[in-house]
């Protein structure tokens, strides 16, 4: 799976990563299917409460009215705009998966009220230099997890 990351979800990610600080923190991916196994992040939300220096606490009754806002703002075509995933931070660890991280993602996978068979777990981090570190998978309602070729997109060239 292709997972394309324009510069302003960039931007966003830095933007609340500094200002979480040592806490954890995360959202939801609402991203564009632009061809087969082809995905673009248009929007990552930040959820500001639930995390801690070494846990995020989703909150699922956010993150639904996150993504009935963001079906609307792009004109309910689900099959065009839909729910990728989640997104959290590891300030103090590597930007992998932890075994709790993949837990939940099945977990949510399983949820009846999810409807979905894929979901993408994308965990960031900025170094010590202050660059963004992440990583993305795909887990998959039958049980497997996929790697994500993530592909950071240029900025538009502005005239």
């Amino acid at each position: 799976m292709i997972l394309r990351i324009p510069p302003k979800t960039i931007d966003h990610w830095v933007k609340s990563l500094r200002r979480a600080g040592s806490r954890e923190t995360g959202g939801v991916l609402f991203g564009e299917h632009v061809g087969e196994a082809d995905f673009r992040i248009v929007e990552a939300t930040a959820q500001r409460l639930g995390g801690g220096p070494v846990a995020f606490k989703r909150s699922g009754d956010k993150a639904q009215r996150d993504l009935k806002s963001l079906s609307r703002r792009y004109g309910d075509d689900p099959s065009r705009f839909n729910y990728l995933g989640e997104w959290h931070s590891h300030p103090h660890a590597p930007a992998t998966p932890s075994p709790t991280d993949e837990v939940t993602m099945y977990r949510l996978l399983a949820d009846p009220n999810c409807d979905v068979n894929f979901l993408v777990l994308l965990i960031n981090r900025l170094s010590d230099a202050g660059t963004l570190e992440l990583s993305a998978r795909t887990y998959l309602a039958t049980g497997q997890k996929l790697a994500c070729d993530v592909r950071l997109e240029p900025a538009e060239a502005t005239s």
